[in-house]
């Protein structure tokens, strides 16, 4: 038996093997043969646990997932028993639904979060300008301008090396969309495609998305991909709901999202997101 005492519902993984579709705080498992397991609880707060047990021979073994003093969630084996609980799902062990484990494909996904795009470092040199102009007492200075991409930030150096603090040594120009800058948003959403299609768990597609719009700008038809992408109207209301609070432009799109939900109760509740 294993009970989740934490109240949050897990999907259980066995060597690999998914055992229940719909999350679940407490299951009774049968036809499990004794030997080592590796169990990964796929957790609905998104903080999954692995663990490996070993059933030394056949019994009722009871297992329990809980939070130590630190708030910490461990499992922790309570025993054997002769009879299984009265109040829980039975389920057969079973090698039907195959797991993907995403923490092992890391050529795609690294790790959370899954999205990063940008370069680490604050500044990219893209091109340095050198030019020689006077200042006010008629003086020679030789200056350096430094475009940086993401930012198209130009600042003027003085030969001293110190950034010039009057407005009129600093110019900034408008910040505007670079083909550098569209080719990360495109890679970046190409990422998040990628993660989708390789996940078959809808919970782990919405973590994915909303990572994805917390870090990235998504366009109308790019949310329009990923809401088609998931299999649940629920799902579906639950990324529009966020994509639409962070970026309000996305309500002059409504009608290309609303066509993505299958029942006209979803449209209805959608309806309240634009509004």
């Amino acid at each position: 038996m294993l009970e989740d005492e934490t109240k949050t519902g897990f999907k259980l993984v066995i060597d690999g093997y998914l055992q229940n579709e719909q999350s679940l705080k407490k299951v009774n498992l049968q036809k499990l043969e004794a030997g080592k397991h590796e169990l990964i609880f796929l957790m609905d707060d998104g903080q999954d646990l692995r663990r490996k047990i070993n059933l030394e021979q056949p019994a009722n073994y009871q297992y329990v997932l809980h939070h130590n003093y630190k708030g910490e969630r461990k499992l922790r084996f309570r025993g054997s028993y002769s009879k299984l609980s009265q109040n829980a799902l039975v389920l057969d062990f079973n090698r039907k639904t195959e797991y993907q484990d995403v923490t092992k494909i890391i050529a795609v996904i690294d790790s959370l979060p899954h999205f990063r795009s940008k370069p680490d470092s604050a500044v990219v040199l893209k091109q340095t300008e050198v030019s020689t102009i006077k200042d006010s007492s008629n003086n020679a200075v030789t200056t350096f301008v430094i475009t940086d991409p993401n930012s198209e930030l130009k600042e003027k150096i003085s030969p001293l090396g110190t950034f010039a603090q009057a407005d009129s040594i600093v110019e900034k120009t408008p910040i505007k969309e670079t083909s550098t800058e569209r080719s990360q948003s495109e890679s970046a959403f190409s990422a998040l495609q990628n993660s989708i299609q390789l996940n078959s768990f809808e919970f782990d597609k919405i973590q994915m998305i909303e990572e994805f719009l917390a870090a990235e700008k998504i366009k109308p038809l790019q949310l329009e991909t990923v809401l088609n992408d998931l299999k649940y109207d629920q799902s579906r209301l639950q990324v529009l709901k966020t994509a639409v609070s962070k970026q309000a432009e996305l309500k002059g799109h409504k009608a290309l999202f609303l066509v993505t939900l299958d029942y006209e109760l979803s449209r209805k509740k959608a309806e309240t997101f634009f509004q």
